[in-house]
């Protein structure tokens, strides 16, 4: 596992799933008809930025790169560049976690896709969580992209936490992805034996993606959590750690074992459907207004157990 320690993106260097997907772009690639700007649409952890790196990989650095195992050779030239931050060819914006991308963030790529680069090789221009930009800065990207230069190539990834603004959409080719239940679990299996993982998550009863798998279960394990732990408990110590670090991964994971929680609940109790889907969804809106408001925890904690439904 390879990690940017500059972003915080954690990606493989074998490419689990996605076979297709990979193909199609480095087709259109080779063939001269990749899009000017690329949308990839789908769940958070399916994949897709690491695919995209992949794919950039492929592109920059062949020399580097297994097509046949869709593996980056562990000396890529394009990884070492991007890990230290002077790959000329590669921009990632973020907006997830503890990043959020602001119009000067935008109006800096202007500046820079006015310069052409050294190497006279493409330059990709990844922005993570388009959904989540603001309209000021969603209005300047749309500026930027609406005239692409001819060696500049964007890739937006949408994570369908949120409406991406129209007019950014209609801009772009899209491309959905999605894997069956099926390949979902063989690929979080994969992951698991390439990198010798201790599963404390059940990923075989959710669908949780196998990105989230990932840094869920790492959590788990750094924090010494107890996945099978009261959930009040659980969801205490994950506020806690959101109220330290503002990192919205925390925030996901309570809204996973929140969803978790209450639809195991509901196989056992499917009289109670009706109850039991207000309390999810009572549960997840004080979640969501304790980020939003920055509302103290115990009343947060208060608010969820006045509607949790304790599991007997």
């Amino acid at each position: 596992m390879f990690k940017n320690n500059e972003s915080g993106i954690i990606s493989s260097p074998k490419l689990f799933g996605h076979n297709d997907l990979f193909v199609d772009l480095s087709n259109l690639y080779t063939q001269g008809f990749f899009p000017k700007v690329l949308l990839l649409s789908g769940s958070k952890g399916l994949g897709k930025y690491t695919t995209i790196i992949h794919l950039i990989n492929s592109i920059l650095s062949k020399d580097d790169y297994d097509f046949e195992k869709k593996t980056i050779y562990k000396e890529s030239a394009f990884l070492k560049q991007m890990f230290a931050g002077i790959c000329e060819n590669f921009v990632h914006i973020r907006n997830d976690g503890t990043s959020k991308v602001k119009i000067n963030d935008v109006r800096q790529i202007k500046a820079l896709l006015q310069k052409t680069t050294i190497n006279q090789k493409p330059r990709f221009i990844i922005i993570d969580d388009a959904e989540k930009l603001n309209i000021n800065s969603s209005n300047a990207l749309l500026k930027i992209i609406e005239e692409p230069s001819n060696n500049n190539y964007f890739i937006l990834i949408d994570n369908k936490n949120n409406n991406l603004l129209s007019t950014i959409a209609s801009r772009c080719i899209i491309k959905k992805v999605f894997v069956k239940n099926k390949e979902r679990i063989e690929i979080i299996e994969s992951l698991i034996e390439f990198f010798n993982i201790d599963s404390v998550i059940n990923y075989k009863t959710s669908d949780i993606t196998p990105g989230n798998f990932i840094l869920f279960n790492n959590v788990c394990l750094t924090e010494q959590m107890d996945v099978n732990c009261n959930f009040i408990t659980r969801i205490s110590k994950l506020l806690n750690m959101y109220k330290k670090t503002k990192n919205n991964l925390y925030i996901d994971m309570c809204k996973y074992f929140t969803d978790l929680y209450y639809y195991n609940y509901s196989l056992k109790n499917s009289e109670k459907i009706d109850q039991l889907q207000k309390s999810k969804f009572d549960t997840l809106l004080f979640i969501n207004n304790f980020v939003l408001y920055n509302l103290g925890i115990n009343s947060i904690l208060s608010s969820i157990e006045s509607v949790f439904i304790y599991e007997k």
